[in-house]
């Protein structure tokens, strides 16, 4: 098998892996570990509809903002370090969606325009954010949406090394066969 199509078989490969795990993390988990417990007895007391409504936090960087605030007040109130819960909240938000930056381009060329790589990224992102929230399975929060946007983002800027380190090896390689014939 020729190099080039042994990178994108693996690619192919961990792309699938990627998917299902993030299928897992961002729906599956939720069930099996019980979080969304608090948000399903929120809503059999109040009704769906305003659970759906508490669950939807739509003002840009005020959970971030609040984590980074009261981090120094829970530490001393309860000894939770809610600088750490705070930290990996947010950097787990940008890092889980680093994957799919690289993903869509790879394997999709239209995705390659950042305007359509990033209206796709944000509309894939705020479905999910939406799924969550009407499962009850989650918060829909804009905070997530902006950090997850982040993450995809840092993906297509690595796909764009990734492109441009490999695409400059493709080059020399086919200049190269093509002088020898």
């Amino acid at each position: 098998m020729a190099p080039q199509k042994k990178r994108r078989t693996w690619i192919a490969f961990c792309s699938m892996v990627y998917m299902v795990c993030m299928c897992y993390l961002l729906f599956l988990r939720r069930l099996t570990n019980g979080r969304a417990d608090g948000i399903r007895r929120f809503a059999q007391e109040h009704g769906y509809r305003q659970a759906v409504r508490n669950f939807i936090q739509p003002i840009p960087l005020r959970t971030i903002r609040n984590f980074y605030r009261s981090w120094r007040f829970a530490l001393d109130r309860s000894g939770f370090d809610l600088w750490n819960y705070a930290f990996i909240n947010n950097a787990g938000n940008v890092l889980i969606f680093v994957p799919l930056g690289f993903i869509l381009p790879y394997f999709w060329k239209a995705q390659r325009n950042p305007l359509v790589f990033l209206f796709t990224a944000v509309l894939l992102i705020g479905c999910v954010e939406v799924t969550q929230v009407l499962l009850l399975l989650g918060c829909c929060d804009v905070d997530d949406l902006i950090l997850n946007t982040a993450g995809c983002v840092i993906g297509y800027l690595l796909y764009g090394i990734f492109y441009l380190m490999f695409r400059r090896h493709r080059h020399d390689r086919t200049h190269h066969s093509t002088d020898q014939v």
